[in-house]
């Protein structure tokens, strides 16, 4: 988002994308649900996520 490398801007960025993941506020604009889908797609997202999941004791496609 603010240049190359990914920074806690992309961070940010992404949780706020995350709170609008269901529904089709994303499905005009595809480069920022493609911008979401590759920062959610980041194996250390993927590893916090599973993390979270085990923690309050839910699967991770609860909450994915």
């Amino acid at each position: 988002m603010a240049c190359d490398d990914f920074t806690a801007a992309d961070i940010m960025m992404a949780c706020v994308l995350r709170g609008v993941r269901k529904t089709d506020l994303m499905e005009p604009y595809p480069r920022i649900k493609a911008y979401y889908e590759r920062a959610f797609a980041r194996p250390a997202w993927q590893r916090t996520l599973a993390l979270y999941a085990e923690r309050v004791g839910v699967s991770v496609d609860d909450i994915r």
